[in-house]
């Protein structure tokens, strides 16, 4: 289920980073470094408001039906009014806070645009409920083809405001548009077992509330930098900051998909007793993830000049060495991501949550020294540092409860074949973005195959996969 379902929700993430991606640099070469930057910052302030309605309903749905399915018209009956009104309570806040955000950041011109901005808060949130609700039912194909219809569309409807003149605020009325694709797929396809079961408010709230607390802090980690970039850097630095900090949450979009997948098996596997599943899970969840993340890592931290030329054009190009410090930070915030995901499946939201509120105290700690000192490579730096502590820490709680971590042979053999994938990749550079493509597609192929004579993609692994492409494109 591991294989199948991470492979499923990972088919969602691509459209989304592909999607996400190519809006991000349209969004670079047609506005410039300046107005690029407004973006990123309103951006990043709109997703921080909208952790609240991704991370507390929607988890709690994925957790508890991932447990018991029963209990789904129960929770559909008390989740969605409060995600509803959750969501258009922020939304508000938001909209009348715009000026006093803009006056933080020191940039009035933001204002209108924030105004724009925060009407997503309430269809994001509705999109997210679905999305929740048809991960906890481990429905990840309708999931998958949910996402791609929110992805594209929201891809779409940007482009061709940002095209038609609407600027800044085109780009975040193109955002909306697409939530409301996406939530109108979700509602399409949402179903669920009629027989009720019993389930406290109180349980509900004990999790949601720890685990809005928990992702906004985990979600900080991706802009207290760049806030610190804009507070202390002129405005075109802090558009090349956007453009790494966009390059270096790659990885992230991987975990999100792993984390979906582990979160309601292992909170079976773990309800149910079944330490030996559990122990499994962890074990294939890490291997996974080392064997996704390392040849990322690779490939970008070596090729970080020419992936920055290519995506955004010569007038970035500073930002690339931005991008190799903090790729390595944003490796590390998603091995820390996967490693809590696990440790909620056990524990709730407590000890992680700790863990996150302690790296935020670090990571100002280190924006506070660092930036003012050495820039914008300073706050890369900032990020790094911080995520190297947090992520031996929540290493050190994994390993300790559940007693299993990745396998080291696994490790050894991942690495060994990831270096001479780096050799690889650097006899050869890519001059257009169609050259880039075909680089990663062979290097790709060459990385599975060399993983499947090793013996670390085993035959029925494979065949999963396959099954799971098969009925993928077969639905749809």
């Amino acid at each position: 289920m591991i294989w199948k379902g991470t492979f499923l929700l990972l088919v969602g993430q691509i459209l989304a980073l592909l999607s996400g991606y190519g809006m991000n640099v349209f969004l670079a070469r047609y506005l410039g470094p300046e107005e690029y930057g407004s973006f990123g910052v309103v951006h990043s302030i709109l997703l921080m408001t909208e952790l609240c309605v991704i991370a507390g309903v929607p988890n709690a749905l994925k957790k508890f039906i991932g447990m018991n399915p029963k209990i789904s018209a129960r929770l559909h009956r008390v989740l969605l009014p409060w995600q509803m009104g959750l969501g258009f309570v922020l939304g508000c806040l938001g909209f009348f806070l715009a000026p006093t955000i803009s006056h933080m950041m020191k940039d009035e011109s933001i204002v209108f645009i924030l105004q724009i901005a925060f009407i997503d808060v309430v269809f994001f949130g509705l999109y997210w409920y679905y999305n929740g609700f048809l991960i906890g039912q481990r429905r990840f194909t309708q999931q998958t083809l949910m996402t791609s219809a929110y992805t594209i569309s929201k891809f779409i409807f940007v482009v061709i405001l940002v095209l038609a003149g609407f600027a800044v605020g085109g780009a975040f009325v193109g955002n909306i548009l697409g939530s409301i694709v996406g939530l109108t797929v979700g509602f399409l396809f949402m179903k669920y077992d009629k027989e009720d079961a019993d389930i406290h408010n109180s349980d509900l709230i004990r999790f949601i509330i720890p685990s809005v607390i928990y992702s906004i802090g985990l979600n900080l980690f991706f802009y207290i930098d760049l806030w610190f970039v804009k507070y202390f850097t002129a405005d075109e630095t802090v558009g090349f900051y956007n453009a790494a900090a966009t390059l270096g949450r790659i990885p992230y979009f991987f975990s999100t998909a792993l984390s979906g997948a582990i979160l309601p098996s292992l909170a079976y596997a773990i309800a149910n007793n079944k330490t030996d599943d559990s122990r499994r899970i962890v074990q294939q969840s890490l291997r996974v993830l080392f064997m996704v993340l390392l040849p990322a890592a690779i490939f970008v931290i070596s090729d970080a000049t020419h992936l920055v030329r290519l995506l955004f054009g010569e007038e970035y190009l500073q930002s690339a060495r931005i991008l190799r410090v903090l790729f390595l930070g944003m490796c590390g915030l998603t091995i820390f991501s996967v490693l809590n995901t696990i440790s909620i499946a056990r524990d709730g939201m407590l000890v992680c949550g700790i863990m996150v509120i302690f790296g935020v105290l670090v990571d100002l700690g280190m924006n506070v020294t660092l930036v003012p000192r050495y820039g914008a490579q300073g706050a890369a730096m900032a990020t790094t540092i911080t995520m190297a502590v947090v992520m031996i820490l929540s290493s050190s709680y994994v390993l300790k409860h559940f007693r299993a971590f990745i396998n080291p042979k696994s490790l050894l053999r991942i690495v060994g074949v990831a270096v001479i994938i780096l050799l690889a990749a650097l006899s050869f550079d890519a001059q257009n973005v169609l050259e880039a493509a075909i680089k990663v597609s062979v290097l790709g192929l060459l990385y599975v195959l060399l993983l499947r004579i090793t013996g670390e993609i085993t035959k029925d692994e494979f065949m999963r996969v396959q099954s799971a492409v098969l009925g993928f494109i077969g639905k749809r």
